[in-house]
């Protein structure tokens, strides 16, 4: 019997997994199961049925005060009852799918936003001196780019795209 798991077991399942680590508590009293099983379900707030969960907590002959303090069991004594489980997600795939629209939406906002030089190199200034090193490296990556038509930024970053894609090991 699962005491509590349900969704990992359901997750390895859409997996494919054959197996899974488990642990086994026969050390547990059937209130103990009950009780862990409540604990877990506090934890998660996932989609529970009300009415099952009122019956279980009505069964316990067990002390709760050590998993649950006193305002915990007044809600589970008397406000599910009352909940609204209209407010329950029904369907799940409909909210990813907004959540991916929304996420690619402002992924699109985020790419086109300019940054100053500062937020993307880390530091503001250079000593003089790396001035012509700097200057050499855009004047390689204009070059490289030359054929795109593509000058500055556009060329550095196409240029430091292709070079990084180039680099052994963990630079790639």
């Amino acid at each position: 019997m699962i005491i509590t798991g349900h969704g990992r077991r359901l997750a390895a399942l859409e997996l494919g997994l054959k197996r899974v680590p488990v642990l086994v508590r026969p050390d547990l009293t059937e209130d103990e199961v009950k009780a862990l099983r409540l604990a877990d379900n506090r934890v998660a707030m996932s989609d529970y049925d009300p009415e099952l969960l009122k019956l279980e907590l009505a069964s316990l002959e067990a002390d709760m005060s050590g998993i649950f303090d006193d305002k915990e069991l007044e809600f589970l004594d008397a406000d599910l009852g009352e909940m609204n489980t209209g407010a329950f997600v029904t369907d799940m795939a409909a909210v990813v799918a907004d959540q991916k629209t929304d996420l690619a939406a402002r992924t699109e906002h985020a790419a086109a936003a300019q940054l100053p030089l500062a937020k993307v190199f880390g530091f503001k200034t250079l000593p003089a001196t790396s001035q012509m090193l700097v200057n050499k490296v855009m004047a390689l990556a204009e070059t490289y780019c030359a054929e795109r038509g593509l000058k500055g930024a556009d060329a550095l970053v196409a240029w430091l795209e292709q070079h990084i894609s180039e680099a052994p090991g963990d630079l790639a």
